[in-house]
């Protein structure tokens, strides 16, 4: 039943019940129809009805409650200074500008 859609369009593929159950189903589908205009998700499982939640709620439970935002402070105390660190490769750049080997190309 998982790939009936990748049959070609001249074979389908039915699910097989007894007489017994498909007329059961047959007397259920005004009964589905009737709980589907309702709002209730509604659905035929073997040859029972099962109702379920109106759609609307069963939505609504998948969303996550938005969560309060934190206050903003403007406390300067709090704040981390930036930290001055001397750049590792910034020194050996500048020893060989200062190396007389350079200066004495120029």
């Amino acid at each position: 039943m998982r790939f009936c859609e990748k049959l070609p369009k001249n074979i389908y593929v039915k699910e097989d019940f007894s007489k017994e159950v498909l007329e059961r189903r047959k007397g259920l589908i005004p009964q589905l129809n009737e709980e589907r205009k309702k709002g209730r998700i509604a659905y035929i499982k073997y040859d029972k009805l099962v109702v379920e939640g109106e759609a609307s709620e069963m939505r609504d439970k998948r969303k996550r409650d938005q969560s309060a935002s934190p206050k903003k402070t403007n406390d300067t105390e709090n704040d981390p200074t930036k930290i001055n660190k001397i750049n590792a490769f910034e020194r050996v750049y500048r020893s060989r500008a200062c190396s007389t080997s350079f200066i004495n190309k120029e």
